[in-house]
């Protein structure tokens, strides 16, 4: 495979689609208009933002005055590097250079004014009071919410909850909710209890509560609302009822009257006699109704529901065989009226139950929020909702609002949202409540007089809708705010980028194929007459997609009953993947394999491996990799206390705290910090008498092997009485000498963990008395994970997420984990229903679908809908996937069954490019590969 000239017809298309581009990205960065702008992956969003930024600044706008909002802390950063580095730059220029520089971003020769204000930017930038904002949603509502804690009904000097210790706040209040409901049970919180139990199946009582506290905007708007009631909860039954087809005062006991009584006596013993006189099934349900007629209350309705309902709990086809049927025509209305009127009230019946679970849970969960309210009160903290959701109030509620809004207002110019098709609706709230504001007074702004709205997205990327976000509201937002702009005569523009500056021709053409009927793979866009459609900057480079066979489950071979010892295990089709994906990789890297893109051998940093969920595939590939001494870095998300490292600093202090506690010190004397082995073990522990700490004083005395652990571990013991955990476990680290054991023994991966484990001890000491058992025990209270970056900088193969990958590329990508049809996110305990003709000011209502319930019509289309979204989530993480690699895509998979699931990732994509692909024998395999060089 090697690079190929474009030809001159190829060159022609990269030159006009680059003019193309160049003028697109022109007017989208034009600082008199407020833009929409739609990119596909690797089209350059970041550098059309920091155009824009830069155009506005050279306009005379002041730094303050400009807001940039991101979705990612990372995000963030970059745009802010890259602010700063051109501003930078331009001070060491020459007036010739700066001019060629401010001519190729303005498209117009700068003026004198432009080139002397060019070279103060970068001081203006830094030192302007407040600074150039570039920053998360999340970052710019704090700041709002500390600038205006009374308005927005927040304690001044707020501090901001971590997520460690949100969760422990939500389990005591949990905790605390629980023990009130069981002191009295006849209470409302006890009843609700009672029927949550009943409704809950082995462990989903942890699932539906833990989810239900998540709704804690609509059951706040909920208990608003039933407020003038005497049970606040009021309102939320009858919109319960109203959704679910219950009528307002329908009770159980009625409901189950009218079931048992839809046919009267004398129609129940006529039906009986005619279908006695029919076929063997007429005799069959003839038989049920007999049992009926002789049968009260609940046992007769279940006989009658045999009779009228099939399984599923759908009306029977037929009640009666044609025959019988043509000779009672009166009697078969009757009965299919009854039947009607059967499956009507068995429905209402279930609704009925699903109205008293919800409001069940509904009403555990406003507890537990109300003392998690209260926790946060006392500590004068926010969580993260808290965040957008006090500044979406703060900024559209009448107390204040004006006030508020008229002095940000003064305050900002311009605002800019990157990855817009990632913002939600409670942040699209925060972001239009300022906006619409310069689309009321064009007068009111700075002295530029000039006041915009800028984003940028693209929906085939939205893939955090269990975070919120919805890809059709990017869409919808850019309507309205057209029509605000066009309203008052400002400039409004609406772009489109294609043409990417990333991707090799071959990959973006499987893009294309892959998504080229939108029906077959719905979700990347909302329009109907959406076309995808890739412009190829890199047109006339050579570029590979390989596709892998999967692998399959090996048969089972048992062994003679009388020989088990010949039986050999099977390997797992995980395993044997990772395998041959780390084979590869050492193979190019041991062999020199050339990336034609940049004219050198292939490196470990240009690899990156995309999984849709960590386990089972992550943790085998990092553990092949470095069993083949390939450079890796580990996974991007990890639990603290699964690492090695972070397991021994544990160990210490159980033994410490506990000198009795023998496996604790035998993992201690085997870590990095001793090294001892399990030799050393045999001699201290083979025949001692009392605990291995005093067979290791003992020892210690006479083998000087022993001494030096004896007498680290009592001063240690002295000094763990002492010291707070932090200073304790830092003396041990660094003091001591431990960190660089550990690292040159597990390697500097395990840097991530000692970090993390050292800041948590920091963060012990901060909040609690000093004790190292209590830190132990605080510590162990919660799988805490480490976010790692994985930043291109290293010369380490990356394996992380889909999810994950955003904003990041590679030359070599490879998607192992392709034969799912989940997209790795766990089921939720509730189910949304939206637009059920609910009141206004709620976009949906969560219901709890307990068992048996799937019947009812509108948890149906709300399963429904869920599969829907399901479906196109996974359709936009497939595209996310395909489009991180730049030179080489290989695709592969792992069955846990011998049949491919219909419709997985692999299977779309080998049925939409299959025909364009050829056998190629590899490594004694043949592989279906597709590699193209696009010379034209």
């Amino acid at each position: 495979m090697t690079d190929k000239a474009p030809n001159l017809n190829a060159t022609a298309l990269i030159e006009q689609a680059l003019t193309e581009t160049t003028r697109l990205q022109s007017q989208a960065a034009d600082p008199t208009a407020s833009v929409w702008v739609s990119a596909n992956a690797g089209t350059g969003k970041t550098h059309v933002l920091t155009q824009r930024v830069l155009r506005l600044l050279l306009t005379g706008t002041a730094p303050e005055r400009i807001l940039c909002l991101t979705y990612t802390k990372a995000a963030a950063a970059e745009m802010s590097k890259r602010v700063f580095d051109t501003l930078a730059g331009w001070i060491g220029l020459d007036d010739k250079a700066l001019a060629a520089t401010l001519t190729k971003l303005l498209d117009i020769q700068p003026s004198t004014r432009e080139q002397n204000l060019a070279r103060t930017l970068f001081t203006r930038a830094i030192e302007t009071p407040g600074g150039f904002k570039v920053q998360t949603i999340h970052a710019f509502c704090e700041r709002l919410l500390q600038r205006f804690p009374l308005e927005a009904d927040v304690a001044p000097g707020f501090k901001i909850l971590d997520d460690h210790l949100a969760r422990t706040l939500i389990s005591k209040a949990i905790n605390d909710t629980l023990f009130e409901a069981t002191q009295d049970r006849e209470s409302p919180l006890g009843r609700a209890l009672t029927a949550t139990i009943r409704y809950a199946a082995d462990d989903q009582f942890d699932t539906v509560l833990t989810d239900a506290i998540k709704h804690r905007e609509l059951l706040s708007s909920l208990v608003r609302r039933g407020g003038d009631k005497s049970d606040p909860f009021d309102f939320a039954s009858d919109l319960l009822r109203s959704t679910l087809s219950v009528r307002q005062f329908a009770q159980a006991d009625g409901i189950r009257t009218e079931l048992a009584n839809v046919l009267d006596g004398p129609t129940l013993e006529r039906l009986q006699d005619a279908l006695s006189g029919g076929s063997k099934t007429d005799i069959e349900k003839a038989s049920l109704l007999g049992l009926a007629a002789n049968s009260a209350d609940q046992h007769r309705i279940d006989t009658l529901a045999k009779f009228f309902l099939t399984q599923g709990r759908e009306p029977r086809a037929s009640l009666m065989t044609k025959a019988v049927r043509d000779a009672n025509p009166d009697l078969d209305l009757k009965a299919t009226n009854a039947q009607h009127r059967f499956a009507t009230l068995d429905q209402e019946l279930t609704g009925l139950d699903v109205v008293e679970a919800t409001l069940a849970l509904y009403r555990l969960a406003d507890a537990v929020l109300n003392r998690y309210q209260s926790a946060k009160a006392a500590r004068a903290a926010l969580d993260f909702e808290d965040l957008i959701v006090k500044s979406a109030n703060l900024l559209s509620g009448d107390d204040g609002a004006a006030w508020v809004l008229y002095k940000l207002d003064g305050g900002l110019d311009h605002i800019l949202v990157d990855e817009a098709q990632d913002t939600a609706p409670a942040q699209w709230q925060v972001v239009a409540n300022i906006a619409k504001e310069f689309f009321v007074d064009r007068g009111a702004g700075s002295k530029t007089g000039t006041r915009t709205v800028f984003a940028v997205g693209d929906e085939k990327q939205s893939i955090y809708s269990f975070q919120g976000a919805r890809p059709e509201l990017f869409a919808r937002k850019g309507t309205e705010f057209k029509q605000l702009a066009t309203d008052v005569g400002m400039p409004w523009h609406a772009k489109e980028l294609t043409l990417s500056f990333r991707t090799v021709a071959p990959i973006l053409a499987v893009v294309d194929s892959v998504f080229a009927d939108h029906v077959a793979t719905p979700g990347l866009s909302t329009k109907h007459d959406f076309v995808i459609n890739h412009a190829v900057k890199r047109l006339g480079q050579a570029g590979l997609v390989e596709i892998w066979p999967t692998e399959l489950p090996e048969p089972k071979q048992d062994s003679d009953a009388w020989s088990p010892l010949k039986e050999t295990a099977r390997s797992s089709p995980v395993v044997r993947l990772a395998d041959r994906i780390a084979t590869t990789i050492k193979g190019w890297i041991d062999s020199g394999e050339m990336l034609e893109s940049e004219g050198r051998p292939i490196r470990a940093g240009d690899i990156l491996i995309l999984v849709r969920k960590r386990e089972p595939f992550a943790s085998t590939i990092v553990a092949a990799l470095k069993e083949k001494k390939v450079p890796v870095a580990g996974a991007d998300r990890i639990v603290l206390t699964n690492q090695i490292a972070v397991q021994d600093l544990l160990a210490l202090g159980d033994f410490l705290t506990l000198p009795e506690d023998d496996l604790s010190l035998a993992a201690i004397l085997k870590s990095p910090l001793f090294g001892l082995d399990d030799d050393h073990l045999l001699t201290l522990a083979h025949g001692r008498k009392g605990t291995l700490w005093q067979a290791l004083l003992n020892a210690g005395k006479t083998v000087p092997t022993f001494a030096k652990p004896a007498d680290m571990l009592k001063r240690w013991r002295k000094e763990a009485d002492f010291l707070p955990p932090f200073e304790f476990y830092s003396a041990v680290l660094d003091k001591d000498g431990g960190r660089m054991k550990m690292l040159e023994r597990l390697g500097p991966e395990a840097a991530d963990g000692i970090d993390e484990f050292i800041n948590l001890a920091l963060t012990y000491d901060d909040q609690a008395p000093p004790s190292l058992t209590g830190f132990l025990g605080w510590l162990r209270a919660d799988d805490r994970q480490i976010k790692r970056d994985m930043d291109q900088g290293r010369n380490e193969v990356r394996v992380l997420t889909v999810h994950g990958s955003k904003g990041l590329e590679a030359p070599i990508v490879f998607l192992p984990d392709t034969c799912a049809m989940k997209s790795g996110r766990t089921a939720s305990g509730l189910l949304t229903i939206a637009g059920a003709n609910l009141p206004s000011g709620l976009a949906d209502l969560a219901v709890w679908p307990v068992k048996g319930s799937s019947h009812l019509p509108a948890i149906a289309a709300a399963k429904s809908a869920l599969r829907d979204d399901e479906l196109k989530e996974l359709n936009r993480l497939l595209y996310v996937a395909l489009t991180r690699a730049r030179d080489r895509l290989y695709i592969a998979g792992f069955q846990s069954r011998d049949k491919l699931a219909s419709g997985c990732w692999y299977d779309i994509v080998t049925r939409a490019i299959g025909g364009t692909l050829i056998g190629v024998e590899q490594g004694g395999r043949t592989v279906k590969r597709m590699e193209v060089d696009q010379t034209a």
